[in-house]
């Protein structure tokens, strides 16, 4: 059944718009208990989990499979999107160290890290047709998945004052990121959350003494 992948895009951004202002309305209210935590991980799971696979196997069956021959069965590596945001939520939810910073991916990035990728088949950019082309989908996908659950320190922006490393990072990922927008519109989405684990790793040593 063939969605429509660019309102499903919207909704996914428009989804992370309302991920971020549920915590500052809970943390205004101080709104906060333990079911609350798991429904909005849930509805996370949903957004940036769940509706994402749906448009990579619509990306998979009506824009790769018509411009490369790559074997039908990679759609099949969507599903490991929604199985990964849960591991990836799950561990969130348990683990201690990730007050202000990230272990893994977050899930956000990696909803509208796919969400952007049917706004980019509606552009000439030069990711188009790298995207054409089923192995490199897949290999997005398989990417992903494991991000979400890499034992890797991510900087995080909830970060209370921080070193002046770490802010140093954020503006440099700041100051980058509007540069990429400004220079490739929808098609620097993908490329500002490769910017984003890029600069942790390089950087790791500034915000995580772990």
């Amino acid at each position: 059944m063939q969605i429509d992948e660019q309102l499903a895009a919207l909704l996914i951004f428009i989804a992370l718009l309302f991920d971020f202002s549920d915590g500052l309305v809970a943390r205004a209210l101080h709104a906060y208990s333990d079911i609350g935590k798991q429904l909005d991980s849930l509805a996370d799971v949903i957004s940036f989990g769940v509706a994402p696979a749906f448009i990579l196997i619509n990306l998979f069956t009506y824009h790769v499979g018509h411009f490369d021959p790559s074997p039908v069965w990679l759609q099949y590596s969507s599903f490991l999107i929604p199985v990964f945001a849960a591991l990836r939520l799950a561990k969130f939810n348990i683990d201690t160290r990730q007050g202000e910073i990230f272990f893994g991916l977050p899930t956000p990035s990696t909803g509208i890290f796919i969400a952007s990728l049917p706004l980019i088949f509606l552009t000439n950019g030069f990711l188009k047709s790298y995207l054409s082309n089923g192995w490199a989908l897949a290999a997005i996908t398989v990417f992903l998945s494991a991000m979400m659950v890499a034992e890797i320190p991510l900087f995080s922006f909830k970060t209370k004052g921080g070193t002046a490393g770490t802010k140093r990072i954020q503006l440099i990922f700041i100051f980058i990121s509007l540069l990429l927008v400004l220079f490739y519109e929808v098609s620097s989405v993908p490329m500002i959350i490769v910017l984003y684990i890029f600069l942790s790793v390089l950087g790791k040593k500034y915000f995580y003494s772990g």
